[in-house]
């Protein structure tokens, strides 16, 4: 029983960790929120295009090669940020 104990404290303690790495992940989003509301202001200020095909693929390819070192599922992470760059083409709007 004492094993069982110490199972569901290590447990505990990762799902702790779990909450943390996404207080993080929470963070992150809307610092990139608030950086994609600047470039809003500069491109329509400036009359530029929203969306910016080159960009997206630079970021796409750059992801894929990092998902490859850090052992990530590409098709998870390339879905992942499909949605996250819709939303930022939404926000500068």
């Amino acid at each position: 029983m004492r094993i069982e104990k110490e199972k569901i404290k290590e447990m505990r303690r990762c799902r702790r960790e779990i909450d943390r790495i996404d207080n993080k992940i929470l963070c992150l989003l809307s610092s990139r929120i608030q950086i994609v509301k600047k470039i809003r202001k500069i491109k329509k200020k400036n009359n530029i295009n929203i969306i910016d095909r080159k960009r997206e693929k630079e970021i796409f390819s750059r992801l894929i090669k990092k998902c490859s070192r850090l052992n990530l599922n590409k098709m998870f992470v390339m879905d992942l940020f499909k949605r996250i760059i819709k939303q930022s083409r939404k926000d500068q709007r």
